[in-house]
């Protein structure tokens, strides 16, 4: 009986101690930390957070790129292809003054007004779609920051000369001292330096007032390119698929020796047997070489080019005549 009555209390006592030794219930017990030697990258969510770990990364503001506030205005008409008349000879005045179009200002709506309002709304941000609608009339007329064209340089000054009797305005017997030579200027065609074999040299430039003059013998030596002429009469050629005839206006020839360099010269240009309008001495002739203003290559090959005063590059871009008209 003693041992029963022992063996209960024993068991009583060590029950006891083993309830006071467990945790307190509800607490969980701590765990060891876990040291990782690698950062771990776990997907990104919807939002584009990137996750490194157990961290979230969230990226900085962008700041957007701004878009033109400008509000079109409604009570402008669409103009696109085959629209006709004084809104259209409006835009066309419009464009010109700003430097995209050296074309006419007729009033109609060709491929050559359209190459220039997708080229205005290229430069200002524009949908480039070649139609001139609300947005972009808005911007051509009433936007204080409208961009003109970045790549147009100064057309050559209107000649200052007093005529003579016959109209011709007369120009000094040497006519290029009055030209300033680019030493060291290059010339660029479509992202190519140009270099003319016979003198290993770049074609020859000139500044007249504010425009730039490029002996044209240089270039088409460079070019490598076919030219018939005739003294200073008569110059043919063909670039890029443009058909270009010049002939020294009549007035001009008439009783003239071949030598007498007291007029300006002007020539009666065709380009793919279509009059181009020239002003006197954007096309020269002299001592066997023929020069040409920038305003020239405009005019008759749709260059498009500017003057970089720091390096000291002429750079022209020219298009074949098929990619120039085609629509898209």
């Amino acid at each position: 009986m003693d041992f029963v009555k022992n063996l209960l209390i024993y068991m009583a006592l060590t029950l006891t101690t083993s309830l006071q030794a467990a945790p307190t219930p509800g607490t969980p017990p701590a765990e060891t930390p876990y040291v990782s030697s690698a950062v771990e990258e776990l997907p990104g969510d919807n939002e584009g957070t990137r996750i490194v770990g157990s961290y979230v990364v969230t990226p900085g503001p962008v700041t957007p790129t701004p878009l033109p506030t400008i509000t079109p205005n409604i009570a402008y008409t669409t103009l696109a292809v085959n629209s006709r008349g004084e809104d259209v000879r409006r835009l066309q005045s419009r464009l010109v003054e700003l430097g995209y179009l050296q074309g006419n200002v007729d009033g109609a709506y060709g491929y050559q007004t359209r190459n220039a309002v997708m080229l205005f709304q290229e430069v200002n941000g524009l949908q480039k779609d070649g139609v001139a609608g609300r947005s972009t009339l808005t911007r051509l007329y009433e936007d204080p920051d409208v961009i003109p064209n970045p790549a147009v340089i100064t057309p050559s000054p209107e000649p200052t000369s007093t005529p003579d009797a016959e109209g011709i305005i007369p120009v000094p017997e040497d006519p290029v001292s009055g030209w300033l030579p680019e030493e060291k200027a290059k010339v660029m065609l479509n992202g190519y330096m140009q270099t003319v074999p016979e003198t290993g040299k770049a074609p020859r430039v000139w500044k007249r007032g504010g425009s730039i003059i490029v002996s044209l013998s240089d270039l088409f030596s460079a070019l490598e390119m076919d030219v018939t002429a005739t003294g200073g009469k008569s110059m043919a050629f063909t670039w890029a698929d443009y058909a270009v005839n010049a002939v020294m206006s009549p007035a001009l020839s008439e009783d003239r020796e071949d030598d007498d360099p007291s007029f300006a010269q002007l020539y009666d240009v065709t380009v793919d047997g279509q009059s181009v309008e020239l002003s006197q001495g954007d096309l020269m002739y002299e001592d066997g070489q023929w020069y040409a203003t920038t305003d020239f290559l405009f005019k008759t090959v749709h260059a498009t080019g500017r003057w970089d005063e720091e390096e000291k590059t002429l750079m022209l871009v020219i298009q074949d005549k098929a990619l120039y008209m085609s629509v898209d």
